[in-house]
């Protein structure tokens, strides 16, 4: 899948929305195409935590507040996937296990920046 995050971005930093008034912005309709949205934040360090708050206010609200990892399924995780590149970002993880039960006891959720890649004559250009 080819994204062009410089097609369509609306600054959410410009409107001063905090976290609050980013997820009723995102969440309140069907997700839209990636990049549609940008964050920009003063300090890049902030960026994780930022986009971890998005992604739980935001699955509460579509899901209720009872929904956590152990209970989201596939149609629902793959739903906030596209809810969050259209802030710019890939949603990514992956399952911690016990090594003697090989259980999962955890996840571990990372966000990567989708960059901006063109479709060149069937080449993909970064």
């Amino acid at each position: 899948m080819i994204f062009d995050c410089s097609l369509l971005s609306w600054l959410i930093i410009r409107m001063q929305l905090d976290i609050n008034g980013v997820v009723d912005m995102v969440f309140s309709s069907s997700p839209l195409p990636p990049c549609t949205y940008k964050i920009e934040l003063i300090d890049d360090t902030l960026v994780f935590q930022v986009l971890y708050k998005i992604l739980i206010k935001g699955a509460r609200k579509l899901y209720g507040p009872d929904i956590t990892a152990d209970n989201i399924n596939s149609n629902q995780l793959n739903t906030l996937k596209r809810y969050i590149q259209s802030l710019g970002y890939l949603l990514k993880y992956n399952y911690s296990f016990d090594d003697e039960t090989l259980e999962p006891t955890h996840v571990n959720v990372w966000f990567e920046t989708i960059k901006g890649l063109q479709n060149c004559n069937g080449f993909i250009v970064y």
